[in-house]
């Protein structure tokens, strides 16, 4: 969920899939996991972009501000689930998006991905179960 649900051809403008479809998504998802899952439930949101890099090197869009519109229906769900969220937004928001970004506007460097690594990791320390 995220970065592929915000995916605008050049040639609509139109997401793949429009907000109050992926809310509904979202809420489907988490619930279903809830209902049937034996396993503790976490909701991670969608990582920044930087959409001038990502609209000269890819053959779609994706803008920022519809990562924080879709972050912030998720947020909304996942509260009143009462689903911890892992803001990763805010992580790579605040140690410098365009440092930790590669050149596409999407994905991470080998700095970026080890901070997210990192911060997955220690937010699902506590949830984790001991065995």
């Amino acid at each position: 969920c995220g970065l592929h649900d915000i995916a605008k051809p050049f040639d609509s403008g139109q997401p793949k899939v429009d907000l109050d479809q992926y809310a509904s998504n979202v809420r489907a998802i988490l619930l279903r996991i809830r209902d049937e899952g034996d396993c503790a439930l976490i909701w991670a949101s969608t990582t920044p972009v930087n959409e001038v890099w990502h609209h000269r090197n890819k053959g779609f869009d994706r803008f920022d501000e519809d990562v924080r519109g879709y972050n912030r229906a998720a947020a909304r769900i996942a509260a009143e689930l009462a689903v911890p969220i892992d803001d990763l937004y805010g992580v790579v928001d605040a140690a410098g998006r365009d440092r930790l970004l590669k050149p596409d506007g999407a994905h991470f460097s080998d700095e970026g991905c080890d901070l997210l690594g990192a911060t997955v990791a220690k937010f699902l320390k506590p949830h984790l179960g001991s065995s």
